[in-house]
């Protein structure tokens, strides 16, 4: 970033009907410098694809070839720039370009909606639409230098607060200190004056009694004369014999209560929109890499050409690189992503900027106008050797082949026929010699139909 400037980077992919789903959040401003590793990603070209789904029956073609679109439709990489002042004199009713050259006011502002989170409207302009630039922006000083009082108040009452509990603190201490003296002095004084009492040995214990002799067996009773008949079951009463207590009843079945919520709600799905949504005819990004894989099939029989997805290292910490300047004479500091500290870090600056653009955008009911969408696709022209044995063995330009992937690329892209997209006859000529089929008439209607 340059000095004096402030703009929110959003790395994600682009998704389908002009969608940008965010994965990482950055506010730059004066002099900031971020570098961001990426990944690279092949993914099988469209001849390898069909070979390896030929064997296959057709309900597993259909679903190889729906998880193929998935995969291609994820792969376009974007990065999204929104300028802050723009936004900033949007939000709080102000003529366009009015915040140029207030940078003091711009800085204050910035600080108050990202480390404050100061609600929008309580420093926006409400008076007369007709009023003077310089009206509205005294007006918008004021609320600020209102919100900063009322701040700087606030912290001068925090640091008085919290001079009295050192103090408080401190004194706690010294009284637990002088009864921790006072109690130890005690328990020497009453040692001195009442010394404990000698130790006397104890004498021997005596030993255990031996156990007595066995006493004999005493004789068994001789039998009774008569014994009495047991009585008949009819003339007896009947013992209460103990009755096993009946299992309670089952419950009633339960009625299927509702479903319980996720422990771990997934996380909302932050989509900027990337058109007005009366501009029906607008681009849809993420048909790119469906009609490049539709050029690769009719124009690259051998299959040289691999789509490829880019996404941000998000394993290799220690590549990213981030300088932050803290203010506008502050030398510029480096900030080292340790594993362990690089979750937190990165988390906490795509949620600061995630609530600037909240601010911003007034929860959404303001659209951002300033805004730039940078979309990569990426693909890698493979060779099967290297590149000496390619010239050499085989007898392949490999610059020439080269340049026939590129043309079927830049042909996609620009949305024009590859004859087109060269300079002059003479580049015409040349690139005939060795890129027929890509400038034959099949190229140029298979353009035209994309």
């Amino acid at each position: 970033a340059r000095q004096f400037s402030s703009f929110v980077v959003l790395l994600g992919t682009v998704g389908g009907t002009h969608t940008f789903e965010p994965k990482h959040a950055f506010i730059l401003q004066n002099k900031d410098e971020l570098r961001i590793p990426l990944l690279l990603e092949q993914l099988p070209s469209h001849k390898a694809f069909a070979d390896a789904i030929a064997s296959l029956s057709p309900e597993q073609q259909r679903f190889a070839r729906a998880f193929r679109a998935a995969q291609l439709e994820g792969s376009i990489f974007g990065v999204l720039l929104l300028q802050l002042k723009p936004a900033l004199e949007a939000v709080l009713r102000l003529p366009a370009n009015s915040l140029t050259k207030e940078i003091a006011l711009t800085q204050d502002l910035l600080k108050l909606f990202v480390e404050h989170q100061i609600p929008s409207d309580l420093l926006s302009y409400s008076g007369p639409s007709d009023a003077s630039v310089a009206e509205k922006l005294e007006a918008v000083k004021e609320h600020v230098r209102a919100i900063i009082s009322m701040i700087d108040d606030e912290e001068k009452v925090q640091l008085e607060q919290r001079a009295r509990q050192r103090e408080f603190e401190k004194k706690e201490e010294e009284k637990k200190e002088e009864q921790a003296a006072f109690d130890a002095a005690a328990s020497r004084s009453f040692k001195d004056r009442y010394p404990p009492p000698p130790r006397y040995p104890l004498p021997p214990r005596p030993p255990p009694p031996s156990p007595p002799p066995p006493s004999p067996p005493l004789p068994s009773p001789p039998p009774p004369a008569n014994q009495n008949p047991s009585p008949s079951w009819s003339g007896a009463k009947p013992k209460d014999t103990p009755q096993k207590a009946s299992a309670p009843p089952p419950n009633p079945p339960r009625s299927p209560s509702a479903e319980k919520k996720a422990q771990h709600e997934e996380p909302r799905r932050r989509a900027t929109n990337l058109a007005d949504d009366t501009a029906e005819s607008a681009f849809d990004f993420s048909r790119v890499p469906a009609l490049l894989e539709a050029q690769y099939t009719t124009l690259d029989p051998l299959g040289a050409i691999r789509p490829t997805s880019i996404k941000v290292d998000d394993i290799c910490y220690a590549c990213w690189h981030m300088t932050k300047q803290q203010g506008l004479l502050a030398p510029p500091k480096v900030i080292s992503l340790s594993p362990q500290r690089a979750f937190d870090l990165l988390g906490a600056e795509r949620q600061r900027a995630f609530d600037l653009l909240d601010a911003l955008t007034r929860s959404g009911a303001l659209q951002l106008d300033d805004a730039s969408l940078h979309v990569i696709v990426g693909a890698t022209h493979v060779f099967a050797d290297s590149v000496m044995e390619t010239l050499v063995a085989e007898s392949i330009n490999p610059i020439e082949k080269l340049e026939s992937s590129s043309l079927i690329i830049a042909s996609v892209v620009h949305n024009v026929p590859p004859q087109q997209l060269l300079a002059d006859d003479e580049q015409l000529r040349r690139v005939q010699q060795f890129a027929s089929p890509v400038l034959s008439s099949k190229a140029e209607r298979s353009t035209q139909e994309a």
